[in-house]
């Protein structure tokens, strides 16, 4: 018995392992074209345990949106890390054109797939969220309690915790 659960534990490491990334990545941009959403890396490096993709750029509709210094995807066996790195959104988004993301770590596990957390750094400070999926909504938390932007300030709520904006998609 010992050495079955032994053999099934190194299987599964190894497949999630030696599994090609690459096939993820097509798949997931393949999925966001058909949302519109045009993903392109100009550089992508399928590592034994992470896959990197770097000078991402994101379209939707054909209009540029983000551009997305590095993102490295790490698949692990009961959870998955995202990290984004000089994440900018295109000067073409009025409302969020000077935004720029320093480094973001989203995580989700097996254990609640449909529970997305989010912390980073950004120039207006360090933040955390989390987004539910199937709920369409989630929040954002800046942890400075004061915003220099007054057109932003309207839709962010000032908590003890900092300003909290909530959203639904």
């Amino acid at each position: 018995m010992k050495k079955t659960v032994i053999f099934i534990a190194l299987t599964l490491f190894w497949i999630i392992l030696l599994f090609p990334k690459n096939v993820l990545w097509n798949n997931f941009t393949q999925n966001m074209q058909n949302k519109n959403i045009t993903i392109i890396a100009q550089q992508k490096e399928d590592k034994r345990y992470k896959f990197i993709a770097s000078d991402t750029k994101v379209y939707f509709k054909s209009i540029k949106i983000a551009n997305i210094g590095q993102i490295e995807a790490k698949l692990w066996f009961l959870y998955n890390e995202i990290d984004l790195k000089n994440l900018r959104l295109s000067k073409k988004i009025p409302i969020l054109k000077n935004l720029k993301i320093l480094n973001s770590h989203i995580t989700y596990t097996l254990l609640s797939p449909t529970k997305v957390k989010i912390k980073g750094t950004s120039k207006r400070g360090n933040f955390i969220g989390e987004v539910e999926i199937f709920k369409h909504k989630g929040f954002i938390l800046l942890k400075s309690n004061t915003m220099k932007d007054a057109f932003l300030q309207q839709y962010f709520k000032k908590t003890k915790e900092g300003m909290r904006y909530e959203f639904a998609y």
